[in-house]
């Protein structure tokens, strides 16, 4: 239950009375959006505020309905169910009085049965419309409060027809209240709240302290940062913007707690083992990685003098596991000497826990005891969501994200159950715990692992609080341009904000000033997508700066970044735009109206950027690109294959770039060109007037470098025969058994790495071995085999068709003995695939499906029943 708040009328006249001296002029900013114009003629207004945590939105709610919709209806609209219950609280000590409908599901509701206190519950469209008539008969101010979920039931009521289900619709309402609107902003089913047609209202008034969500950084499949969509409140569809504070004004002012983002990280070499041993996926290593994230934050919590921590995990089961484990957990760790507290009393709270049990848990958050009332150094409520909003226990001074989520408005809810002012606490800093385990690596100076994504999430969310804090960053794709030169003015302004940050940034290892504050401006208050290009650029400035140009060496490293492949990269998507270009100046028909479609669309490289690395002297024609691009994938290729002699479409991934290695060594294998460079990296050509083709040459250069190594030829012919992933001892076997087919090059070379047969080896000393035999010829074996069997033993089929050969009749054929009867089985099979003058041979035998010609010239065959 919230804390009780003056009423709309009373005075602010106690000592916290500064706590509230913002909601007037709330209110007042929100009854000048509804004055209409002289002159206009508006029947429906609407308007939007935006205010961090803590900052009363549910009061200036029932503040404004108080103004607008005194005597009339009011719908107020919340996430959860536990929010509707706290929000008819609010609504009755901020003075709202009158009878009060809870549109939400009676299971375990806690209003279930308060009609002493005027309120109803229900879930049927027909009674909230009775109710409602009835109110208004009565000249009653009414309050209906429904969760989004359930507004289906007030839509329905709204469509109702007194001549067909004997109540009229529900009437206008004369203030629809939308809390936490961003929810109606990113949900298609609840969004329906927003219109007009749907739920009709006179007055609308859109609350939230998420106003924009600036996207949460990923991972893509070659574990590069990805970007998801932002999303902003729309003045189109909520109005506009009738008043904001952000976090940073808001603790400015003194109405929120100071708060810091403490970076509790984990590095033991034990975990990275087990993880890359037995995969995250595995439940005992879950249960490790749990633990390690749990201990770390209980040493974090003690460290920072943390009493009532709320943490936040990705299942019930987890959320259950934290909470049992957690009191000689932190025990046994305080004994050990580290910053952890003694006495902890830990609970789990989720949907299916009783309303009057969640009531009980959360007055002993909120008094720092267990549920007996036994004082403890810290109180430590688990939950999975239910505790994610509108939750109001100011005496909350810290909160931890177990395991990362991605969900960016849950992340700025986390964030913002520990900001409220508390009155009993008036010096409180909020901490927002995030653990870090270090599975990657080892923790080092950098921080660029994807380990510290559920930090880097975290600070957007806590940005995301700022109202003011500039454009939202696009989401970027790869025809998207990353633009990292940006006016000096807004990189002047990621670069104090950075800094600001940092104050507000706990690591528990330092790192240097200047890492941290880089990490900032690119991955939180920047675009994190832009990452890579921005390293690049830090790259090329630092070598143009040191040599006086751009013509980097393929082998070039500046600052771990492989420069000329990096530029090599851009060469190539600054081509593919420039084509791009040209196609839309032709289709239509103007190079400016192009250009505008062009930027529309998203070059691939800014044409900021290329200005920038033009002017210090970097080449973009096209026949200076690729040469870094061919070694670096020359390289790679080597590794993995022992040779450079890809087939001719053959590519490579070259760090997400896709490189044609097949065509482009092709083209410089030309008679000429020599090329001591690729010489180095491996065998790229095959030499002149061998006898062997390029595939026989691949296995000779990989048997080479498998020798070089140590490996021997009794390793090939009876061990592990597979070496950089092809089956080399295979291939070495065949050539032994076709060694007097080989040529006497291809032998000799083999000889050379002492890979050949031994010299006893009957390969060596038999005579060369027959050719295999041709089709035609093992079919005359057969046919000769059945022509003998007619003038031996009689026909070959009977009366009906079927074959009557023997199962134990061989015939010796040419020195080869010949089984007719499954020959014939066989011949019939595959009879209708044979070419004209193979189905002939069968012709005089007596064979059903071999003697009736068709009218196309060939032997029309029809497959009789196989005997059984």
């Amino acid at each position: 239950m919230s804390a009780a708040l003056p009423g709309p009328g009373a005075a602010l006249s106690d000592d916290w009375a500064w706590l509230y001296d913002h909601q007037p002029e709330v209110v007042e900013a929100v009854l000048q959006v509804y004055t209409p114009r002289p002159g206009s003629r508006r029947k429906r207004y609407a308007a939007q505020i935006h205010l961090a945590p803590g900052l009363g939105k549910t009061r200036i709610g029932f503040m404004v309905g108080d103004r607008v919709a005194r005597q009339g209806g009011m719908l107020f609209a919340v996430p959860t169910r536990g929010l509707l219950e706290q929000t008819f609280w609010a609504a009755r000590a901020a003075g709202r009085g009158g009878p009060v409908v809870a549109v939400y599901a009676d299971r375990d509701a806690g209003l279930v049965g308060m009609e002493h206190a005027g309120v109803r519950v229900t879930t049927s469209p027909r009674v909230l419309a009775q109710l409602v008539h009835g109110f208004r008969a009565a000249g009653e101010p009414y309050t209906v409060l429904t969760t989004y979920a359930s507004i289906e039931t007030v839509i329905a009521a709204h469509r109702l027809r007194g001549e067909r289900d004997g109540v009229a619709a529900l009437p206008v309402w004369d203030l629809l209240v939308a809390d936490e609107a961003h929810h109606a902003e990113t949900s298609k089913q609840w969004g329906r709240i927003n219109s007009n047609r749907l739920v009709p209202a006179v007055h609308r008034l859109a609350m939230t302290a998420t106003p924009r969500l600036m996207g949460v950084v990923g991972r893509d499949a070659r574990g590069r940062r990805v970007l998801t969509p932002g999303v902003r409140m729309s003045e189109t569809l909520h109005g506009p913007v009738a008043y904001r504070m952000g976090l940073s004004e808001g603790q400015r002012r003194g109405k929120l707690a100071r708060s810091q983002v403490v970076v509790a990280e984990v590095d033991e070499a034990r975990l990275r083992e087990l993880v890359a041993e037995r995969g995250r996926g595995d439940e005992e290593v879950q249960a490790e990685l749990l633990a390690s994230a749990v201990g770390a934050t209980l040493r974090a919590a003690g460290k920072y003098g943390c009493r009532r921590l709320l943490t936040y995990h990705r299942t019930v089961a987890g959320a259950m596991a934290a909470a049992e484990a957690m009191p000689e957990q932190s025990r046994l760790l305080h004994h050990q000497g580290a910053t952890a507290p003694l006495r902890v009393f830990a609970v789990a709270l989720h949907e299916d826990v009783p309303a009057g049990e969640r009531a009980r848990v959360l007055k002993a958050l909120a008094a720092g005891t267990d549920l007996d009332g036994n004082e403890v150094d810290l109180v430590v409520v688990c939950s999975v969501r239910v505790l994610n909003e509108g939750i109001d226990v100011p005496a909350v001074d810290a909160v931890a994200l177990i395991e990362p989520r991605r969900a960016q408005h849950e992340l700025l809810q986390i964030a913002g159950r520990a900001l409220r002012f508390d009155r009993d606490n008036p010096d409180k800093t909020a901490s927002v715990i995030v653990p870090v385990l270090h599975l990657e690596g080892p923790a080092d100076e950098e921080m660029t692992t994807a380990d510290w994504d559920a930090v880097t999430n975290m600070l957007r969310a806590v940005e995301s609080y700022e109202p003011d804090g500039g454009a939202e960053p696009a989401q970027f794709t790869s025809r998207s341009p990353h633009s990292v030169l940006t006016g000096a003015e807004e990189r002047r302004r990621r670069e104090e904000r950075a800094r600001e940050l940092t104050q507000m940034l706990q690591l528990t290892r330092q790192r240097s000033r200047r890492v941290v504050v880089d990490w900032l401006r690119i991955t939180v208050v920047g675009d994190p997508a832009s990452w890579d290009i921005e390293q690049v650029m830090q790259a090329a400035t630092a070598y143009q700066a040191k040599h006086g140009h751009l013509k980097v060496p393929a082998d070039w490293e500046e600052g771990g970044v492989r420069l000329a492949v990096e530029l090599d990269k851009l060469r190539r998507r600054a081509r593919a735009d420039r084509d791009d270009l040209a196609c839309l100046a032709e289709e239509l028909g103007s190079e400016e109206a192009a250009r505008k479609e062009w930027m529309k669309r998203g070059p691939r490289v800014h044409p900021d950027l290329v200005h920038y690395l033009a002017e210090r002297g970097f080449v973009w024609e096209p026949r200076a690109d690729g040469r870094a691009l061919l070694l670096a994938a020359a390289r790679v290729y080597a590794e993995a294959h022992g040779h450079l002699l890809p087939r001719l479409d053959e590519s490579v991934d070259v760090d997400g770039e896709e490189v044609a290695l097949g065509a482009l060594l092709a083209e410089r294998r030309r008679p000429g060109i020599t090329d001591t460079e690729l010489d180095r990296v491996g065998v790229w050509r095959v030499p002149q007037d061998v006898p062997w083709t390029a595939a026989w040459h691949r296995q000779l250069v990989r048997l080479g470098r498998f020798k070089d190594e140590g490996g021997t030829r009794a390793e090939l012919l009876h061990g592990a025969r597979v070496y950089l992933g092809k089956d080399l001892g295979a291939w070495l076997c065949e050539q032994h058994v076709r060694w007097k087919e080989l040529h006497e090059e291809q032998r000799a070379a083999l000889a050379e790495l002492r890979m050949g047969p031994a010299e006893r080896d009957a390969r060596v000393t038999s005579a060369v071995p027959q050719a295999r035999r041709g089709r035609k010829e093992r079919l005359m074996e057969v046919v000769i085999a059945a022509q003998r069997h007619i003038n031996e033993a009689g026909p070959l089929v009977d009366e009906a068709g079927q074959i009557q050969v023997a199962a134990g009749y061989r015939i010796e054929v040419g020195g080869r003995e010949v089984q007719l009867k499954k020959r014939l089985y066989a011949a019939r099979e595959r009879f209708a695939g044979y070419p004209p003058d193979l189905q002939a041979l069968f012709t005089g035998l007596g064979l059903p499906w071999a003697e009736a010609p068709d009218t196309g010239g060939r032997l029309r065959v029809t497959t009789p029943r196989r005997e059984q």
